[in-house]
């Protein structure tokens, strides 16, 4: 406590305490740009996320299910697409002048394995001898192949 004239021990309180509330000021303005930062990063994700087609429906849920296949389709898009197409008809950009052209998927004829996931992971996997299809081991994680064989398997259906 200050010695002095009466009533300065609460003066030399209020000194005390202005670091502090400035302080506090500065880490609550911070916080406050924190939060607005926060938002525009999270706006931005969503839009990004809208367009790859990865979200949420109206409710705040996704349908069951439905964040595996977009991965799936997502995965596939990045990677097979080139050759086999969109729709994993054999159609895609790259396919022109292949020999022999880049299977059909959705025909549920196998001309590597007998169309078992396993089959349709090896063949990922190491690729498929006298094509164009090379194996994606250790290009893809086993997680992403594992995606695709599954993806696949799907266009079969």
């Amino acid at each position: 406590m200050r010695s002095g004239l009466a009533g300065s021990s609460y003066t030399y309180a209020a000194e005390l305490q202005q670091p502090v509330v400035e302080t506090n000021s500065r880490v609550c303005q911070t916080l406050s740009e924190l939060h607005t930062h926060l938002g525009e990063v999270r706006a931005e994700l969503v839009s990004v996320a809208g367009r790859l087609g990865i979200g949420r429906r109206a409710d705040g849920f996704t349908k069951p299910g439905e964040r595996i296949a977009r991965r799936r389709q997502a995965v596939f898009a990045a990677n097979c697409a080139t050759c086999h197409g969109e729709g994993g008809r054999g159609d895609g950009p790259a396919a022109t002048g292949l020999e022999p052209p880049p299977a059909d998927l959705t025909d549920n004829t196998w001309t590597t394995g007998d169309g078992s996931l396993q089959a349709v992971t090896n063949t990922i996997e190491h690729g498929s001898p006298g094509t164009a299809m090379i194996g994606w081991k250790g290009t893809l994680t086993d997680a992403e192949i594992a995606a695709v064989a599954a993806y696949v398997k799907e266009l079969g259906r």
